[in-house]
């Protein structure tokens, strides 16, 4: 009896940690987060440039304590394809991001769909780290009540407004953002 009772718990261990992986397994590919690595899309930011743009489909404000580094700003450039201002700033804001790769340095896409964002880096050749954010989550928490895009915050390690824009800034205006 004993030992039946030793094999059903066994079993029942395994068919509980088959349960929890493909529980990680459909969370991760949920949010696009597998695809992207075994793609080898992002390099994390302290290893280098990133290969290609790399965009998270998960717009939570709790992201940004998560590529925050301690000691370090980061800035934030909120955007949007369709925006006409945004889309005159883009090629500056490249510029910016490809001649700073130690800075952090974060898109908040405002676009309607995934997709635009998507186009509108592989049409310009643009190499991003987005957070697609329909829904402004991230901009409402950085500074609550704020409109216009293109927007640009300078934030510091914890989070605290150091620098603002909002309006199209070209690539001096970012930098004397960056470097109030």
């Amino acid at each position: 009896m004993q030992k039946l009772a030793k094999i059903i718990f066994i079993i029942s261990l395994v068919i509980s940690v088959i349960l929890i992986a493909i529980s990680v397994i459909y969370i991760l590919l949920q949010y696009n987060i597998i695809d992207s690595f075994l793609n080898n899309n992002y390099v994390a930011a302290n290893k280098g440039v990133r290969k290609s743009s790399y965009i998270i489909n998960i717009p939570d404000v709790e992201l940004l304590d998560k590529y925050q580094e301690k000691g370090k700003d980061m800035l934030i450039i909120v955007m949007a394809s369709w925006c006409h201002f945004c889309q005159d700033e883009s090629e500056d804001l490249n510029r910016f991001i490809n001649d700073n790769p130690g800075k952090k340095i974060i898109v908040v896409s405002h676009d309607d769909t995934m997709e635009d964002i998507e186009n509108f880096l592989k049409e310009h050749g643009y190499n991003w780290f987005v957070i697609f954010d329909p829904d402004m989550l991230i901009r409402n928490h950085i500074a609550p009540g704020s409109s216009g895009i293109p927007a640009a915050y300078l934030l510091d390690s914890n989070n605290n407004i150091l620098n603002e824009h909002v309006g199209k800034l070209d690539y001096e205006g970012i930098s004397e953002l960056y470097n109030y």
